[in-house]
């Protein structure tokens, strides 16, 4: 549900970006369509601090999905293995190394040298 929220955003932002380009609404679309990837990470941190830990989740991996050339996308992908480790437990309140590490390989294996 997340990321169908922040897909539809991005869709909107760009067609009046598109549709618009050298009106005042056009201008900031563009300009926010730039900071997107930077709007997720910040959301995806602001739903971490108030324990909205799949919406961070969510957020975070929309970011990587959609922009991974983006230079944040490393750092949304440790953050997604950061959180697997630190807040998100299992049911027996036990840390989920498991995905923590599933987590940090993806950015051995999709940002090798980040």
């Amino acid at each position: 549900m997340t990321r169908f929220i922040f897909g539809n955003g991005f869709k909107v932002l760009n067609k009046i970006s598109t549709n618009f380009p050298e009106t005042e609404i056009g201008i900031k679309c563009t300009e926010e369509l730039q900071q997107f990837p930077h709007w997720l990470f910040d959301t995806a941190e602001s739903k971490r601090d108030s324990k909205n830990i799949t919406g961070s989740i969510g957020a975070l991996t929309y970011l990587v999905q959609k922009f991974p050339q983006h230079p944040v996308a490393p750092k949304s992908q440790y953050l997604v293995g950061d959180i697997y480790m630190n807040d998100l437990r299992q049911k027996n309140d036990q840390r989920n190394f498991e995905l923590a590490i599933k987590s940090y390989r993806k950015i051995i294996a999709d940002f090798s040298g980040s």
